[in-house]
């Protein structure tokens, strides 16, 4: 397979997988991970309300929601 072919099917994949994958990890273990990470990422957001972040496209944009939520510019990128 091109490597074309398995980047479009890789997308198509994870683009399918995307709508359940937070509900995946809806339960109370991953509700204290995220507390935790907020907890250790806040310090480290940029007080320049004019700086950006950008969400890689490594998940959901879960993070890069909060940021926004923030007032943190992100951009997002798939």
């Amino acid at each position: 397979m091109s490597r074309s072919r398995k980047s479009d099917s890789s997308r198509r994949y994870h683009d399918r997988v995307a709508r359940q994958y937070d509900s995946i990890y809806d339960d109370r273990y991953w509700e204290f991970h995220d507390e935790l990470t907020w907890r250790l990422i806040k310090p480290h957001l940029p007080r320049d309300a004019n700086a950006a972040c950008a969400d890689l496209g490594c998940g959901t944009g879960k993070w890069g929601m909060k940021l926004l939520k923030r007032r943190v510019s992100c951009h997002f990128r798939r």
